[in-house]
C-alpha cells in the first residue's frame, strides 16, 4: 500500500505496532483488521450494524466514531423500510451520507455467492449467508 500511495504521489508511511492499545492511540489515519464483515446480500449487516448505533465503533472504551445524527435518522429509516423499493431507496441514502462521513474505507469485503439448484439439497449452513437459504429461494 505504501508503494501504489507513492506512484500517485502521495506519501504513506507505515507504523506497525503490537497492540490495539498502541493502534487506537491518537492520532492514527489506517488500522488493518481482519473482523471483515461479511455481505450475504443484504446490506443491514454490514451498514448498519457495523457502523450504527449501537456497534462497537461508537461504544466501545476505544470507540473510533461517532455517527451524525442525520446518518443515525437514515439509519432508522433504513431499518424500518418493509418493502424492496422503500429499503433500497433508504440505503442508497444512507450509503451516501456514510460515504460522506465515514472516517475510512473498505479495502476489502468478504462477498459470499452461490448458486441454487431444484435437485440439489444444500443449505449453507448457520451463519449470516443464510439469509437467502432454501426459504427465501424458489
Amino acid at each position: 500500500m505504501v508503494e501504489q500511495g507513492r506512484e500517485v504521489g502521495i506519501n504513506v508511511r507505515m507504523k506497525i505496532v503490537d497492540n490495539f492499545s498502541l493502534a487506537y492511540k491518537r492520532p492514527f489515519h489506517m488500522l488493518n483488521m481482519s473482523m471483515s464483515s461479511e455481505f450475504s446480500g443484504d446490506p443491514y449487516r454490514p451498514l448498519w450494524l457495523d457502523w450504527g448505533p449501537f456497534s462497537s465503533r461508537t461504544n466501545a472504551k476505544h470507540k473510533t466514531w461517532v455517527p451524525s445524527d442525520k446518518f443515525l435518522e437514515l439509519g432508522n429509516k433504513f431499518a424500518g423500510a418493509q418493502d424492496f423499493s422503500s429499503r433500497k431507496s433508504a440505503y442508497l441514502e444512507l450509503v451516501a451520507e456514510w460515504e460522506d462521513i465515514t472516517p475510512g474505507m473498505y479495502l476489502w469485503r468478504n462477498v459470499v455467492s452461490y448458486g441454487v439448484r431444484d435437485d440439489f439439497n444444500w443449505d449453507p449452513g448457520n451463519s449470516a449467508v443464510t439469509i437467502f437459504d432454501s426459504m427465501y429461494i424458489k
